[in-house]
C-alpha cells in the first residue's frame, strides 16, 4: 500500500501464446547452435520448433504460467478489501491448451496463494486464504 492505494508488483502474464509465427530469419540464426544440438540441421528448423525450444528454455517454470486477478471492493469511499483469484495459464499443457487463462485448480491456487504471502509478508501485508481466494482486508 502506498498512501492508501494498493500497488502489485509482477502480476505474471495474463495472456501467452506459444505460437510465435513468423520468427525473423536473425534469430534462426541466433539461435543455430541450440537448434542444431537439439534437432541436428538447423536449416531444417520451422519457426514452431525454433519457439518450442527457446520457451524450453527460458520459460521451463510452471510460475512464469500463474497469476491473479485483483478485484478490490470499496466501502465509504475507502479500499476495505482485495481478493486476489489465482489464474494458471496452463504449463505444461498441450500447446492449444497453453497460454489460456483459467481460475487455478485448488492446489495450484494455494501455491499461488501461499508463494504471495511470502511475497507481501516483508511489505507489512497479510493476505488470508479463504476458499482458495486470497483475501486482504483493511480497516
Amino acid at each position: 500500500m502506498y498512501k492508501g492505494k494498493p500497488i502489485f508488483y509482477g502480476l505474471g502474464n495474463f495472456f501467452w501464446s506459444d505460437i510465435q509465427e513468423p520468427i525473423p530469419a536473425d534469430l534462426h540464426e541466433t539461435y543455430r547452435d541450440l537448434v542444431a544440438s537439439a534437432l541436428g540441421d538447423p536449416s531444417k528448423a520451422t519457426d514452431a520448433d525454433l519457439s518450442a525450444l527457446l520457451n524450453a528454455v527460458e520459460f521451463d517454470d510452471e510460475v512464469v504460467f500463474q497469476t491473479i486477478v485483483a478485484v478490490s471492493r470499496f466501502q465509504g469511499g475507502r479500499l476495505a478489501e482485495i481478493r486476489l483469484y489465482p489464474v494458471d495459464l496452463g504449463y505444461g499443457r498441450r500447446l492449444t491448451e497453453s497460454g489460456v487463462p483459467r481460475l487455478a485448480s485448488p492446489r495450484v491456487a494455494r501455491a499461488i496463494l501461499e508463494r504471495l504471502q511470502r511475497l507481501s509478508s516483508p511489505y507489512g501485508t497479510t493476505i488470508a486464504i479463504e476458499q482458495n481466494v486470497g483475501v486482504i482486508r483493511f480497516r
